[in-house]
């Protein structure tokens, strides 16, 4: 009997030039409301809001993530989404 993996492969996305600014700078105001509000590091903030520590630190790298993790993130730090995206 031939063996069948059960692993997720992941087609890469090609991310337009306009969206990775935008998510580079949606990381660095993920970094900078974590240190400001909790003072974790991306891995303590990322296990106690429910968030795999490596979708964190792609987040605050500027990389593309799930939206509910985005959503995890505004949760844990208070804040709601239009406050998270005030000045971006």
């Amino acid at each position: 009997m031939g063996q069948t993996s059960n692993k997720k492969t992941r087609s890469k996305v090609e991310i337009p030039d306009f969206a990775k600014h935008q998510l580079v700078s949606i990381g660095v105001r993920v970094k900078q409301l974590r240190e400001e509000k909790t003072g974790d590091s991306y891995e303590v903030f990322a296990v106690k809001n429910g968030i795999n520590r490596i979708s964190q630190y792609r987040m605050e790298a500027g990389s593309n993530f799930q939206m509910v993790n985005l959503l995890k993130v505004c949760k844990g730090l208070g804040v709601s989404l239009e406050d998270f995206f005030k000045g971006l």
